[in-house]
């Protein structure tokens, strides 16, 4: 394969002599190639071969929805964002492993998607991004997206954390979410324990329309609330969030 051919100055010398030229291109797949310079003219003798390699650089991809939790039927959009942000190729979004429609192009790093298709459930959506000839390709973290339904009867939720403030690393019990569900009647189905983006668990509604879970938490911020799903007979609703700090420390005896 051809490169290009560039023109050497004529110095009229019958000697060795020395000149510079330069080639620039993007033409150059990924892996070794090796580059040869030859005199094409006959008139003196330049032959010199070189391997270079030509190596990708990596890209990095998020996701983030604009209506979360969401009500059965609503518009979700979901945005995918690749950095470095001058990246060429597509996104393809994905529900677990199906994917949602086809490949969508990146323009400027950042692709959408919108649908209203999405059933009550929770729903790991991620997006994987395909690479181009610069860039390798990555795939986003899973996020969780809860669509709620949307019952004849009202609901609220409400979330109790004990202890409310700091939590000790590792400290499993008796630290605990305790999530109540209100309505004109009983509510049953399930609840989703939420710490941002990211699905914890999900438990079932006892007699009394409670739920409980308890379990560790890595050091930081956390960000907990918690979604009842609803079902045909009560509709979906959310808690407030709540702020828990997770100290790296263990808990002073």
């Amino acid at each position: 394969q051809s490169l290009g051919v560039l023109a050497i100055p004529n110095t009229g010398s019958t000697s060795n002599f020395t000149d510079t030229a330069a080639l620039v291109t993007a033409n150059l797949a990924p892996g070794s190639h090796g580059i040869m310079v030859r005199n094409v003219t006959g008139s003196f003798v330049l032959n010199q071969i070189k391997v270079q390699a030509v190596t990708l650089t990596g890209s990095t991809t998020t996701i983030s929805s604009n209506n979360n939790p969401s009500t059965a039927g609503q518009a979700v959009t979901f945005t995918a964002s690749v950095t470095p942000a001058n990246v060429t190729g597509t996104v393809q979004f994905k529900d677990g492993n199906t994917n949602l429609g086809a490949p969508i192009a990146s323009s400027n790093g950042t692709a959408t998607l919108t649908t209203s298709a999405l059933s009550v459930a929770t729903h790991a959506i991620t997006a994987s991004y395909s690479g181009d000839g610069g860039f390798l390709p990555s795939s986003s973290a899973a996020l969780s997206q809860v669509v709620i339904a949307a019952g004849p009867i009202s609901t609220s939720t409400a979330l109790t954390l004990n202890p409310s403030k700091m939590i000790f690393f590792h400290q499993r019990a008796p630290w605990s979410l305790t999530v109540a569900v209100s309505a004109t009647s009983t509510p049953d189905g399930s609840v989703g324990f939420m710490d941002g983006t990211r699905q914890l668990a999900t438990k079932t509604l006892d007699g009394s329309g409670t739920a409980c879970y308890s379990a560790p938490l890595r050091p930081g911020m956390h960000s907990i609330h918690a979604v009842y799903m609803g079902n045909s007979n009560f509709s979906g609703s959310s808690s407030s969030t709540q702020v828990v700090n997770v100290s790296p420390r263990p808990k002073p005896r």
